[in-house]
């Protein structure tokens, strides 16, 4: 098992990143040889638990992917015991970019005991499309009221600010019994510009049923005002009597998709903002790879202004057989140019191991 935070080394398996876009997950790297990989925790105490159980998110995606399970063992055991249900057998998803998986693992059976846990990843023949991610690990003691975000979508990858839409949040109940009138509350904040760091906040409620272990699309009520250039959006549920807090939030990153009169003049250096770009541009393809940010790949390590550039990946190679593209903002005013032209710097050589 490795830490990641971008792509696995491999084409064609793993996940395109984490699942809050800015942190860490673990993987199983196919390419390293074997025909399994173990996740191999300490001595655990359940004592007070009374629904422990073991969640997390998976991102199953390869031809060379076999299953992945959960092991436990208890005191004065020589033998490890499958926990009943946990085995997720084939790849789970079709692409880098696809939604990751939700996983829960009842240990009530286990409850006030001492027990040992192991995760395996488990691939077929070569495996080098093997690479099997896991995030967002937590063991804990199931809440009768435990609701969450598990995805925000709409945005995606931009927001046209001509047509804006409202944001649709899926809401998943972790608990152990059904709840009604979930609050959620989301934030929406701009990464460059004038207005960087500083949210917009707004309140909706869900007004439904949601049965424990299922999840419900909700869209929200009003159209937030979305920034122009790349910006966070937040939303996490604040449900009364929900007492287990690690799993209420989820975060995302789009672009407001912006409209340019040229007859102004526009451009760009990328520099004025790191991570992220003001202009109103958004990163599209098959991965997704376009990042602006301080280069640090083997082929471009150096910037023709710094501090940044736009980047088919700032810390990894260009994947061979893929497409990416850099949308640029919406421009208009050209009744009265003539002989408009688009200019810009750029260094790439299609070679192996190489970035553009």
């Amino acid at each position: 098992w490795l830490v990641s935070t971008q792509l696995t080394p491999t084409s064609n398996t793993g996940p395109r990143r984490d699942r809050s876009y800015n942190g860490n997950y673990i993987y199983t790297e196919g390419d390293l040889g074997g025909n399994s990989a173990i996740l191999l925790s300490r001595c655990m105490d359940l004592t007070g638990m009374t629904h422990p159980s073991l969640d997390y998110f998976y991102h199953m995606y390869g031809a060379g992917i076999n299953n992945l399970f959960v092991q436990i063992k208890k005191p004065g055991e020589k033998t490890w015991s499958t926990v009943p249900g946990s085995n997720v057998v084939g790849a789970q998803q079709t692409s880098e970019k696809d939604d990751w998986g939700f996983k829960h693992n009842d240990l009530t059976l286990y409850a006030n005991q001492i027990i040992q846990l192991r995760i395996i990843g488990a691939k077929t023949g070569a495996g080098t499309t093997g690479d099997i991610a896991i995030d967002d690990l937590s063991i804990y003691d199931q809440g009768t009221t435990d609701v969450g975000i598990v995805k925000i979508a709409p945005p995606g990858s931009r927001i046209n600010l001509l047509t804006p839409v409202k944001p649709t949040f899926r809401i998943r109940n972790y608990g152990r019994s059904a709840v009604t009138n979930v609050p959620v509350q989301y934030t929406i904040t701009p990464i460059c510009g004038p207005n960087a760091g500083i949210p917009v906040n707004y309140t909706e409620t869900y007004t439904g049923t949601i049965q424990p272990g299922t999840e419900v699309s909700f869209q929200a009520v009003t159209t937030p005002t979305y920034p122009k250039g790349d910006f966070e959006i937040c939303a996490n549920t604040n449900k009364a009597g929900d007492n287990v807090a690690h799993n209420d939030q989820m975060c995302d990153r789009s672009s407001g998709w912006a409209t340019e009169d040229i007859r102004n003049g526009f451009t760009e250096s990328f520099d004025s903002c790191t991570g992220g770009s003001y202009l109103g541009g958004f990163t599209d393809g098959d991965l997704g790879l376009f990042e602006i940010g301080a280069p640090n790949n083997g082929s471009i390590t150096a910037p023709k202004s710094s501090p940044n550039v736009l980047m088919t990946g700032l810390n990894f190679n260009y994947f061979a057989g893929k497409e990416e593209t850099y949308n640029l903002p919406r421009f208009i005013g050209f009744d009265t140019i003539a002989g408009a032209q688009i200019r810009f710097d750029h260094r790439f050589s299609l070679g192996a191991g190489d970035a553009i």
